[in-house]
């Protein structure tokens, strides 16, 4: 599992004028405490380099071609960017140690030293991850999986085995970020801040071990099969994957993934994995967790 936490920056030229930062702005950020977790704050220079990645652009606009027609005028924008503007940022913080709430809290202080410098966009402060989040071995396929979903007030998504884990994401405090604007002390992003989440993530590349003859090329082939009717499945032939390779080497179905994806836009879910050669049932199929 792991949170990248995001809060999104504009120092001058918002749409809403109070959401403006100034040249000289505070973030502070602040989330819940627990040793299961790992925690992961962007230093002062990784702060800077950030922000300066955000530094917005000169753009010149060559208007031409003119079409006139009754009601209205029509011109060709060539729209052109320039530089970066340019600006110096400072970054430093100050950290607060666990308080009641069993939160911990960071505040960066940054100072753009040109003040008329625009920047709009979204920065990272923290990444919050954590090790083993298992699969329960009752599940079995992709629907149980889903079926298994928890929504609980600190945590949204899969369930998992690590009941340890499990306990730390319903039970410890969410991240909460917020901007101040420093030039007028004012709240320029409101508090931010979204429930721990775990997504489920199914990995269905797979590959073929080929066959021992070098003088042979071996193609593979991965079909998507409609088994609504199982005694009349049928083939999607427009998911259909085939690989080819050299001997003694694997066959990766390196779009499978992709086709999956698409596939379940469609409304179909995964529900098993089936090796056509051996009648082999492998399920469920590899899952990864963030």
């Amino acid at each position: 599992m792991e949170s990248l936490l995001t809060v999104n920056i504009a120092t001058n030229g918002a749409k809403n004028s109070n959401q403006n930062t100034s040249n000289n702005f505070d973030i502070t950020v602040s989330v819940g405490k627990n040793d299961v977790f790992n925690y992961q704050w962007a230093t002062d220079e990784d702060l800077a380099t950030q922000i300066k990645d955000h530094l917005a652009k000169y753009v010149t606009n060559d208007l031409s071609n003119t079409v006139d027609s009754e009601s209205n005028v029509y011109l060709n924008n060539n729209e052109k960017n320039g530089d970066k503007v340019d600006s110096e940022v400072t970054v430093t913080h100050t950290d607060t140690p666990v308080d009641a709430s069993g939160r911990i809290q960071r505040v960066y202080h940054i100072k753009l030293s040109n003040p008329n410098a625009r920047l709009d966009g979204s920065i990272s402060p923290l990444t919050v991850s954590s090790n083993e989040f298992t699969m329960p071995s009752d599940i079995k396929t992709y629907q149980e999986d889903y079926n298994h979903l928890i929504d609980a007030d600190n945590f949204n998504g899969a369930d998992t085995s690590n009941k340890t884990l499990l306990n730390a994401l319903e039970k410890t405090p969410i991240a909460l970020m917020k901007v101040t604007n420093n030039t007028t002390g004012k709240d320029s992003t409101g508090v931010q801040g979204q429930k721990w989440a775990a997504l489920i993530r199914y990995d269905t590349s797979g590959d073929v071990k080929n066959a021992v003859d070098p003088t042979n090329t071996r193609t593979a082939t991965l079909e998507f099969v409609n088994d609504n009717d199982p005694a009349n499945p049928i083939t999607i032939v427009s998911a259909t994957n085939t690989a080819q390779g050299t001997a003694d080497s694997k066959i990766d179905f390196s779009n499978a993934t992709d086709t999956l994806a698409y596939l379940e836009k469609l409304g179909y879910s995964l529900e098993k994995v089936v090796n056509n050669q051996t009648g082999k049932v492998i399920t469920p199929p590899r899952r990864s967790r963030s």
